[in-house]
This record gives C-alpha cells, sequence and structure tokens, in this order.
C-alpha cells in the first residue's frame, strides 16, 4: 500500500509538472493566447472596480466568458497534443528497437537500388551522347564529301567550257595567207628538198609540201633553189 501511495504522488507530481511545462509552451507558442490571457486580466481588473463602485459589470463578464472560450479553443489542443506528442515518442522508441535491422535492410536496399538507377542511366546518357557524336560525325562527313564532290563537279565543267571554248576558238580562226608567201616547196623522189619561185618552168605544176614568202627562209629549211 505504501508503495502504492508513493507511486500515485509520483504520478501526480509529474503530471502537475509537466501540464505546467506545456501550458507554459502553448501559452508562448502562438501570440494569440497571450492577447486573450491579458484581454481576461483586465477585464476581471475592470470588474473589480465596477463591483467596487456598485456598478453594473456583465460586459466584463461576457467578456471574460468569450475570451476563455476562444483561449480554451487553442489552448486545450495544444496541451493534448503535447501530451500525445509524449506518448507517441515514448511508443516509438520501443518500435524502433525492435525494427532497427529490419529498416537498416530496407534502407540499404533501397540505395543499392537508387544507386543501381543512377548508374543505368549515366550509362543510358553516355550512350545517348556517344550515339549523338557518331551521328554528327557521319553528317560533317557527309557535308565535307558533298562540298568536295560539288567541287569537283564544278572544275570538271569549268575545264569543259574551256575546251569548248578552245575548240569554238580554233574553229573559229581561219588561216590567213599572204599573198607574197608564193614559194612552193617540194621533196623530190630522191628525198632533195627543192623549191620553186614563180616564173620557174616547174612552178605552176609544182604541188607544193612546203609554202614560203622569202627565198632565204626556204633555204633556211633545207631548200635549194630549182635550176631551172
Amino acid at each position: 500500500m505504501k508503495f502504492l501511495k508513493i507511486f500515485f504522488w509520483i504520478f501526480i507530481v509529474s503530471f502537475i509538472l509537466t501540464f505546467i511545462v506545456f501550458s507554459i509552451q502553448c501559452l508562448l507558442s502562438a501570440w494569440w493566447n497571450i492577447i486573450f490571457l491579458l484581454i481576461i486580466i483586465v477585464a476581471i481588473i475592470w470588474m473589480k472596480k465596477r463591483k467596487k463602485n456598485q456598478q453594473s459589470f456583465w460586459q466584463g463578464l461576457i467578456v471574460i466568458i468569450i475570451s476563455l472560450l476562444l483561449f480554451a479553443w487553442f489552448y486545450i489542443p495544444c496541451i493534448v497534443g503535447h501530451y500525445k506528442e509524449l506518448l507517441s515518442d515514448s511508443d516509438t522508441k520501443v518500435t524502433d528497437s525492435h525494427e532497427h535491422y529490419h529498416t537498416s535492410d530496407i534502407v540499404g536496399d533501397g540505395k543499392k537500388e537508387e544507386e543501381k538507377a543512377e548508374q543505368a542511366k549515366r550509362e543510358q546518357e553516355e550512350k545517348n551522347q556517344a550515339e549523338q557524336a557518331k551521328k554528327d560525325q557521319e553528317e560533317r562527313e557527309k557535308a565535307e564529301q558533298a562540298k568536295k564532290d560539288q567541287e569537283e563537279r564544278e572544275k570538271a565543267e569549268q575545264a569543259k567550257k574551256e575546251q569548248e571554248e578552245k575548240e569554238r576558238a580554233e574553229e573559229a580562226k581561219e588561216p590567213e595567207l599572204d599573198a607574197s608567201c608564193d614559194i612552193k616547196g617540194n621533196v623530190s623522189d630522191s628525198g632533195e628538198k627543192i623549191y620553186h619561185v614563180p616564173g620557174g618552168r616547174f612552178y605552176d605544176i609544182t604541188v607544193p609540201e612546203d609554202i614560203f614568202c622569202s627565198e632565204s627562209a626556204a633555204r633556211a629549211a633545207g631548200y635549194r633553189k630549182s635550176k631551172m
């Protein structure tokens, strides 16, 4: 019986102390609680003065009642919440001691899964980057090859155009025969080179193989003058 009494008083004292602590915390946790408390104190002082002067103080009583209701509306749930939190903390500690290893295993597995997912993501990104780089390289090579082919086609077209212009110029060019170039050069059957001047015996019947404008030019080419 003595032990029960001691336990009872310890419980009562603990409850009162925790209630005082929780009350102070709740009172200071919100500014409106302090406002309501000040309103109640001012209303009580006002009522005492009115009562001392034998005046009506029912207005102050209404203010006190309304302030108490509002104060209780915010204050009581705060106190109850603190007690629930106290009880839930004790339950959580017990539960954590039993589930520590299970939680650590779950966290470890989750971490491994996240690492695998990150690794797979990085590998996929690297693969995509490599494919994109390869694709860009192929496009650059195609562009360079197309440019090279275009330059070669342009060069071929330019060469063809120049050749055509050259051929047209050669075709359009007509050989000019100077009237003074009337010396006929002929090679005999024996291989002797003979040139014939106008008025010579064989001049008219000679089919020239070379034409010279002067006798000196004929002699320079290795021809001799006909004796007839």
